[in-house]
């Protein structure tokens, strides 16, 4: 048997080539869609999805007009097939009257930051019931395309239409810096992604295919390339690799390694289609692309000329991809749903999480993994419960209790007034995570916390590594003495940090 993940139809966004392709504000938000009706349009997509769906439960191969399977899923093995029926609801919905561009969580305090078509910035707090709205602020004279927060969450980044870049204190919504259209280093076509690898640089993609590099401590543009002839779709950072990959509309992603100054180490061959989202996963191991019309392709660390996995039957315009550990992968698309897909040797559908009526654009996972975000062209922001995807809470009658009050306790959060830091409610897990976590047994279930446990760690050890050298080889003479200063800072409080750690184990 050979499950899909489900056919969607096309939306009125119709399929352009490469160079035709609209830019986000333009494709996100046609006048013409919204004649259409939401109704007729969700009710297709659930007849084609319950009838992929159906394919699978009865062990027949779907007849959709896409070529290749995804490959042998364990839905075939007495596990549930998950259905539009039992998806879970959203837990919350935040309704606007404008378009959505963008929505990004803050690290540490119970923030979600979202960007609209009208240049605003509103920070909500998530964990109240419903979310309330704590800070509304114009950033920008066109549509706010992006919005980043730094890791401490002490800030955020915002990159619009309008060419300009934007830091915010989250605190007091004050600027803190901002690069003008008008600026000689600055962007000469409207911002279309950003990124933040740590709080020391800035990477910013525009619509004519440029990426720089900011040092936000002297907001100065360090490097520009311009590898690419069209807009910059997504860029991810890679932390075990210390790498950031880009992908763009002219059909081709590239690599650039921070150990080597930045320097532009791959390209891929071009691809007769858009790349429109990437991240990486199985620690930096793989690397998945989403495209506009040809499904998933993944690939090996730097083997960039084939794909080593390709998905074609995933439904067009896949936006944007979030890992959930190594575990899951989520991803969304032109027909509104949310999937979730398996990650190991093949990507497999596991469930559905939620659906939109209209195409999503884009999502975001909270630090804690708990709650997820997503847009659409309904002009509304939907809260996920993902906590579903997670078994860490089950008790397996052996765990230490002191270990599990520990892992239980939140990170540090930033003080932002009316906000009050808690918890998102805890939800039973989903049938078909349960029955398999059913089969392992409790001796593997700590082995494989352990290994997750590493892999955290070790990610964790290359950040910091990362933000100690990562403008070691680029830093003019004027930044140089501040690039000193930041990074032996940094070394003395690592030291610090381990000669505690080595004291509490002598304890």
């Amino acid at each position: 048997m050979e499950p899909c993940l489900g056919e969607g139809t096309k939306s009125s966004r119709s399929s352009t080539t490469r160079n035709q392709r609209p830019s986000l504000h333009t494709r996100a938000h046609d006048p013409g869609r919204d004649q259409g009706s939401p109704s007729a349009h969700k009710n297709e997509i659930r007849s084609r999805t319950c009838e992929a769906i159906a394919s699978v439960a009865l062990h027949q191969p779907y007849q959709g007009s896409h070529e290749q399977p995804l490959g042998r899923s364990r839905l075939a093995d007495g596990f549930p097939i998950p259905t539009l029926a039992s998806m879970e609801s959203a837990v919350a919905v935040i309704q606007f009257p404008s378009p959505v561009e963008d929505v990004c969580f803050s690290p540490t305090a119970p923030l979600l930051g979202i960007t609209t078509i009208k240049g605003f910035l509103k920070l909500y707090n998530y964990t109240q019931t419903p979310p309330t709205l704590v800070r509304s602020i114009k950033v920008h004279t066109g549509p706010a395309r992006v919005v980043k927060f730094s890791s401490d969450g002490a800030f955020c980044v915002t990159g619009g239409r309008d060419r300009a870049l934007r830091g915010f204190n989250v605190e007091t919504g004050q600027t803190l810096w901002e690069v003008k259209s008008s600026s000689k280093d600055g962007h000469k076509s409207g911002l279309y992604s950003l990124l933040l690898p740590n709080d020391l640089g800035l990477l910013s993609g525009d619509d004519g295919g440029c990426i720089k590099i900011w040092d936000l401590r002297s907001q100065q543009c360090l490097r520009t390339y311009q590898q690419h002839e069209d807009y910059i779709s997504d860029m991810c950072y890679v932390p075990t690799q210390n790498s950031v990959v880009a992908t763009s509309g002219d059909g081709t992603f590239s690599v650039y390694s921070l150990d080597q100054g930045f320097a532009c180490s791959g390209v891929s061959k071009p691809f007769e289609d858009a790349l429109l989202s990437v991240c990486a996963i199985q620690g930096g191991t793989r690397v998945v692309i989403g495209m506009e019309s040809r499904g998933i392709e993944v690939f090996s660390w730097g083997k960039w000329d084939d794909a080593t996995l390709a998905v074609r039957r995933h439904p067009s315009s896949i936006e944007k991809m979030v890992p959930y550990g190594d575990e899951f992968l989520l991803t969304c698309a032109e027909d509104g749903l949310i999937r979730i897909l398996e990650v190991g040797k093949e990507l497999e559908l596991a469930g559905i999480l939620g659906e939109h009526e209209m195409p999503t654009e884009r999502m975001a996972i909270n630090a804690q993994r708990t709650m997820l975000a997503s847009t659409s062209h309904d002009n509304c922001v939907r809260l996920w419960d993902t906590t579903v995807l997670n078994d860490d809470g089950e008790d397996d009658g052996e765990e230490d209790p002191a270990a599990v009050a520990a892992d239980s306790v939140p990170e540090a959060t930033a003080t932002v007034p009316g906000i009050a830091t808690q918890s998102a409610p805890a939800a039973p897990a989903a049938p078909f995570l349960a029955a398999a976590s059913e089969t392992l047994s409790r001796k593997e279930k700590k082995k494989e916390k352990k290994k997750a446990k590493k892999r955290r760690d070790l990610a964790k050890e290359t950040q910091e590594l990362a933000a100690q050298s990562f403008f070691s080889g680029l830093a003019g003479p004027a930044t140089a003495t501040a690039t000193a200063t930041a990074t032996a800072t940094a070394t003395a409080e690592q030291q610090e940090t381990q000669e505690m750690a080595k004291a509490e184990d002598d304890e």
